[in-house]
């Protein structure tokens, strides 16, 4: 029979490396939504039902419209 040893660990684990998170990631994982209302039919309504929940944001007209999560238009 061989004497086996147990194998020393050096410490060093491997990872996967790390992909970037953009904001609407980071949003997301807050629970942080953006939407965007337009004029389009029933606004109003849908307008009044997001502002009723907290984790809907609106978003700013022109840099934030590639980053919503809900759009009526």
């Amino acid at each position: 029979m061989l004497n086996e040893q147990p194998e020393e660990n050096s410490g060093v684990t491997a990872s996967k490396p790390q992909e970037k998170k953009t904001e609407k990631d980071e949003e997301k994982a807050a629970g942080l939504y953006k939407y965007s209302i337009g004029r389009g039919n029933n606004a109003l309504m849908v307008r009044s039902l997001f502002k009723n929940r907290f984790w809907w944001m609106i978003a700013e007209k022109g840099s934030d419209m590639e980053r919503v999560n809900f759009m009526w238009t």
